[in-house]
């Protein structure tokens, strides 16, 4: 936090000992970190960053970040900060990372790169595209790899229908 304004100027994420609770490491990330996921080899954990609009890929072999990748909505639509996610998903093979994108009430689909998943095709991780969810996405659960759950933090639930279908098919 910044001393004279208040501010926060910096988010980290800390490596503590399951033995005896020690910090072990703290590794640098964009600002506000607020939901992270492992993949399922283990060698990579991905991290929300809230107030920076981008995921920070870390490597668990090194404990250094190693991508980070946007989340904001296109610039032509949409050309300011504030897209702020704040829950993660993985598919099983750790290729597909969906993010809950509150202040765009959408989820992105990120196809994760070499860099940030061991099966990754492409040498960086690329936005697929957007899915339309009700009011403030905060929370996400994959379920068999096709089924999200999404728990809206302002939306009306379970009563609110919209009324449309998404067909979407990624490679996963």
């Amino acid at each position: 936090v910044d001393p004279v304004t208040g501010v926060i100027s910096g988010g980290s994420v800390s490596v503590i000992s399951p033995q005896d609770g020690r910090t072990l490491s703290e590794i640098s990330t964009g600002l506000h970190p607020n939901d992270l996921v492992c993949s399922p080899d283990g060698n990579f954990v991905y991290v929300a960053n809230g107030n920076s609009d981008n995921i920070s890929v870390i490597d668990t072999r090194t404990n250094q970040v190693v991508e980070t990748i946007s989340v904001q909505l296109p610039q032509k639509y949409h050309p300011y900060k504030g897209d702020s996610p704040n829950g993660l998903a993985l598919s099983s093979n750790g290729n597909i990372l969906y993010v809950a994108n509150g202040m765009d009430n959408a989820l992105g689909v990120i196809q994760l790169g070499s860099k940030a998943s061991q099966n990754g095709k492409l040498p960086n991780s690329v936005m697929e595209g957007f899915i339309p969810t009700e009011a403030y996405p905060g929370g996400l659960a994959l379920l068999n790899n096709h089924e999200i759950y999404v728990a809206n933090i302002e939306a009306e639930g379970a009563r609110q229908t919209t009324g449309d279908t998404l067909n979407l098919s990624f490679q996963t």
